[in-house]
């Protein structure tokens, strides 16, 4: 006998066992018994000429077939190594989109250093003195990161920086 067709000798109903259940004779091992009420469970007793080593042999080829389905799914997500051009064409791109990025600039035109209680008494008016005296150089701010100073123009009634050193 096919050891793939063992399971299905036994459990699986054929159009003329189907036939018999609905006309009320069926061989189903689990139907009731109309005096009792109980499963008739006399047909597993069939069961014991099954050959358990052919379905674990049937098990193991199961777990063989879906190994090699996920081995062939794994490899076809495998990275290809890329060339050297490829390689440059991709951190060129990369660059060049970080180049298009808009970050904040700041323009530092003094420190102080001050105790909280003159910091709470500061009103309205009130004037903060500054280590930067006139014409001194301001530094300019990337993020946190400083790259150039310059000195502060006015243009009208706006305020800008001419830069006069860049830092790397």
């Amino acid at each position: 006998m096919d050891r793939y067709n063992i399971f299905s000798k036994r459990f699986e109903m054929t159009k003329t066992e189907k036939n018999q259940t609905s006309n009320g004779d069926s061989d189903d091992p689990k139907s009731k018994n109309p005096d009792t009420g109980e499963l008739d469970l006399s047909a597993l007793n069939e069961m014991d000429d099954i050959d358990w080593s052919d379905v674990e042999d049937v098990l193991q080829e199961n777990r063989e077939c879906l190994l090699k389905k996920e081995q062939a799914a794994n490899e076809a997500d495998a990275v290809i190594p890329e060339t050297e051009e490829e390689r440059v064409f991709r951190k060129t791109q990369i660059q060049k989109s970080m180049l298009r990025t808009d970050i904040d600039l700041k323009i530092e035109t003094g420190r102080c250093r001050m105790r909280l209680d003159e910091v709470a008494k500061l009103t309205i008016g009130s004037s903060i003195e500054f280590d930067h005296y006139t014409g001194k150089l301001v530094n300019v701010y990337a993020g946190d990161q400083l790259v150039a100073r310059g000195q502060v123009v006015a243009e009208g009634s706006r305020f800008g920086v001419r830069i006069q050193e860049v830092i790397r």
